[in-house]
């Protein structure tokens, strides 16, 4: 009797296990994209922040005060960093 309904749930349980690799396959490989997406745009923001910074830099004969107070603001935050 008991194996009789190991026989019957057996091939439903496995079916069932197969499925789940299944599911959490597609999850890992979406993931895995989505992952790859990020870290683009990470990337792509990273180089961005570079070119501003790079622009901010070029403007050091600038008499706008506002440049000049940031330029300042960073310089110091760079010398602390030390």
């Amino acid at each position: 009797k008991v194996e009789e309904r190991n026989r019957i749930t057996a091939p439903k349980f496995r079916i069932k296990q197969r499925e789940e690799v299944s599911r959490l396959t597609s999850r890992t490989q979406e993931l895995a994209r989505v992952h790859r997406e990020l870290s683009t745009c990470v990337a792509d923001l990273s180089l961005e922040v570079y070119e501003l910074k790079i622009q901010i830099l070029q403007q050091l004969g600038c008499n706008c005060p506002l440049m000049q107070n940031y330029l300042a603001h960073k310089s110091q935050r760079y010398v602390k960093a030390l």
